[in-house]
């Protein structure tokens, strides 16, 4: 099986690797054709006319027949519908340009789903969740909507983390994305991505998802996907007027025994608005795990969230835009691992993050320009404290520290005939990077070559291609897309009191073939590639692996992903609606890394070491597919499907935690709307969830199944209340019906034995 899908791999990855090479050629001779047609369109508008000649013919048509008058109209029509259009004018105006991710919506009937982005071109496979169908859910957490999309949800990924997996991936392999600004995630400090927890969803506006490899447009960091967060801003009242809204909410979950509550507050003016929210969790008793000898895990956690948005609209094209937000997370979990030895771990984690815009006109020069600054700065730290079993006693204490820190500055100028030039300046840690990117465009054709750099501490990279082009037109259009990137890292690292260097590469790709058939909806077959070439490079603080304790540490890193997807978007029939991908994924991964028994010195002078690898490998199919069932009038039905089977894997040698996830995943929800009475919106949603895990058990080869069911309901009132004007005040009842667990499983061989996952 696995050399079959090896080769499978091979060839697609040959195949991309030509229609890349017949992309460029394309967009050299759209460059050249476009080139010769303004020529020639310049030698045929410029050819002199006497004042003589003008006149006769005008005095001709004067006195000519209304038969031949008419005749000449329409051959001067169709002359003039023959004359080649501008190069750089759009077909439609219906594409938009932003810093970040800029998002693309197509006139559709019913609720979308499913969004297209532009300046990334229509590339990858992705979802949408839109500000009305957040409002819907009434979700409390992160964690709610991320289950909101077919295949997603929660894994712990180490045992102090956990976060959103996307296809068997998660943590530092996801990139995240807050109003198209780079968030620090899990790569710059311990793993997962836990202070999500800490956002609240009633202050998102849409959430955008990445399936599959997206390295072409994030990097290393998307080898797995991308999530793209929109935070609600406020809304401008008309001239004169002063419009302020408010919204508060509650929930409790008695899994966890979590009650939480939030508040958001928004005041506008006709030129200035403020949006303020605030909200707190508190969850205790978590249980992870602890069946056939897994590690037992009891956690209690509080989250809390503070945020303020600012729009000022200075003249009609000039405007401000500012953003400041504080998570904080601390949790106190106590770990049961292997029944031997006991951890009373608690951790701290507080995120600044900030970002002020501006965006401006220049009608002179055509040109629209957006001025970007944002700056976030994380700090973490980890008490762990070793118990003795059946005591309080302690064994050993540990306190660490994970700073992290981006800033960046970037220049976005929409502009014709480019389309649109951005320059980026930025300081992640100890290293700066620069860049550009541009967009070319005719007509559907469209290219986006670009060009990063960072210094030699860090890494130098370059995107030079990503686009899409039209390859037949009809009543089905047919068009072939792809993206690559290049991007290499270089540097030196101490080992041994020997400064060593090294270099690697992370070259990535992505090739689809889409067909939009008018009367049905889209075809798409995708193949994507992520890969990072072993790297040697020095972690930037301890880590807690298990029972033993690691100091900084050289560590030999290698990483791919491969994904070939068929995806069906937006098949109608009828009152139903339905889409579906079926995907082939295949992880591997090597770490190999230098570590110490003992402890107490920042240096590995005179101390006695040892070396490791670690080694995963993933075969996977799987399927998801979402269906819209418009019943009656408001009352609509959607079901969610997400079936995943691991063809082959092979499990890692020391303790780990794989992220495979569970291979079946069932939801269905159902949403009515009673319409208003008396200024009063009645909203009821009814809900099922249904999650069968197979996991392995304990030191042997024999699976598990685990299914666990829930229910809810919410019932959702909004109304005006007569004491302040437009003030919205949402009471949310949820009644779980069926406990929801959260089961998390590792697998640990035996030493020199591979594990097979069935």
């Amino acid at each position: 099986m696995k050399k079959r899908l090896k080769c499978l791999f091979d060839v697609v990855d040959r195949i991309s690797c030509v229609c890349v090479i017949l992309m460029t050629i394309s967009f050299a001779h759209a460059e050249v054709s476009t080139t010769h047609q303004s020529k020639a369109h310049h030698r045929v508008t410029s050819r002199p006319t006497s004042t003589k000649k003008m006149h006769r013919g005008a005095l001709k048509k004067r006195v000519s027949s209304s038969k031949s008058g008419a005749k000449r109209k329409h051959r001067a029509a169709s002359q003039a519908h023959k004359k080649p259009r501008k190069w750089w004018a759009p077909s439609t105006p219906s594409w938009r340009v932003g810093v970040g991710v800029a998002v693309l919506l197509d006139q559709r009937e019913g609720a979308l789903d499913d969004v297209r982005f532009d300046g990334e071109g229509e590339l990858w496979s992705s979802s949408y969740l839109s500000e009305e169908r957040l409002r819907l859910l009434r979700m409390l957490s992160i964690g709610e909507w991320v289950s909101e999309w077919a295949g997603g949800f929660f894994q712990q990924v180490h045992p102090s983390d956990t976060s959103p997996m996307i296809r068997g991936g998660g943590g530092s392999r996801i990139a995240l994305r807050l109003d198209g600004v780079p968030y620090l995630s899990g790569w710059d400090g311990p793993y997962g991505l836990s202070h999500l927890r800490a956002f609240p969803g009633q202050t998102l506006r849409s959430v955008e998802v990445f399936r599959g490899p997206v390295s072409s447009l994030f990097g290393e960091h998307g080898l797995a996907g991308a999530l793209s967060l929109k935070t609600r801003g406020p809304v401008f009242a008309k001239k004169g007027a002063f419009i302020s809204k408010g919204e508060i909410a509650g929930g409790y979950e008695s899994a966890d025994q979590a009650p939480s509550g939030y508040a958001w507050l928004s005041f506008a003016g006709p030129d200035i608005g403020v949006v303020l929210s605030g909200g707190a969790r508190l969850a205790q008793n978590v249980r992870i795990g602890g069946e056939d000898g897994l590690a037992l895990s009891e956690s209690g956690y509080q989250t809390l969230h503070a945020s303020a948005k600012l729009h000022w609209r200075i003249a009609r094209d000039v405007h401000v835009r500012a953003l400041y937000q504080y998570t904080q997370l601390l949790d106190v979990r106590r770990n049961d691992l292997y029944l031997t030895q006991a951890e009373l771990m608690q951790f701290a984690r507080r995120h600044h993050f900030s970002y002020l815009k501006l965006s401006f006109g220049l009608p002179a020069l055509r040109t629209q320009a957006r001025l970007l600054f944002s700056y976030q700065r994380r700090e973490e730290e980890e008490d762990i404290r070793h118990l003795a079993p059946g005591t309080r006693a302690l064994q050993g204490q540990h306190h660490i520290v994970y700073p992290g820190q981006i800033a960046h500055v970037s220049l976005h100028l929409e502009t014709k005939p480019w389309s649109f030039l951005r320059l980026v300046y930025g300081v992640e840690g100890k290293g700066e990077w620069w860049g550009a990117e541009t967009l070319l465009s005719q007509g559907e054709d469209r290219y986006v070559p670009s060009a990063f750099w960072q210094d030699a501490e860090r890494k130098i990279g370059a995107a030079f291609l990503r686009g899409h082009a039209r390859l037949l037109n009809g009543k089905n259009k047919v068009f072939i897309e792809a993206a690559t990137r290049v991007q290499g890292h270089f540097g030196e690292i101490q080992v041994e009191r020997q400064r060593q260097s090294w270099a690697h590469w992370e070259p990535s790709s992505m090739i689809g073939f889409r067909v939009h058939m008018r009367d049905l909806g889209e075809l798409r077959l995708m193949y994507a590639y992520g890969m990072r070439s072993p790297s040697l490079r020095e972690r930037s603080g301890g880590r807690q692996r298990g029972l033993m304790y690691i100091l900084p540490q050289p560590e030999l890193q290698a990483e791919n992903s491969r994904s070939l997807e068929l995806q069906l978007r937006f098949f109608r029939w009828k009152n139903l609606r339905l889409s579906a991908r079926v995907y082939l994924q295949q992880w591997q991964q090597l770490i190999s890394l230098v570590s110490s028994t003992r402890e107490g010195s920042e240096t590995f002078e005179g101390r006695d070491v040892m070396q490791y690898e670690n080694i995963s490998e993933a075969n996977m199919f799987g399927t998801e597919a979402t269906l819209w069932w418009n019943v009656w009038m408001g009352w609509s039905i959607k079901f969610d499907v997400a079936w995943q089977h691991v063809l082959d894997a092979t499990l890692p040698k020391t303790p780990a935690f794989w992220p495979t996830g569970p291979p079946l995943l069932f939801g269905a929800t159902t949403r009515y709307s009673f319409g208003e009475l008396a200024g009063i919106e009645v909203r009821v949603q009814f809900a099922d969830a249904m999650v069968a895990q197979v996991m392995p058990s304990s030191l042997s080869a024999r699976s598990k199944a685990l299914a666990n069911v829930a229910s809810w309901v919410t019932i959702s009132l909004r109304g005006d209340v007569v004491l302040v004007k437009h003030l919205h005040i949402i009471a949310s009842i949820d009644n779980v019906l069926g406990e929801r667990y959260r089961r998390y499983a590792s697998y640990v061989p035996s030493p020199g034995q591979n594990a097979r996952l069935l």
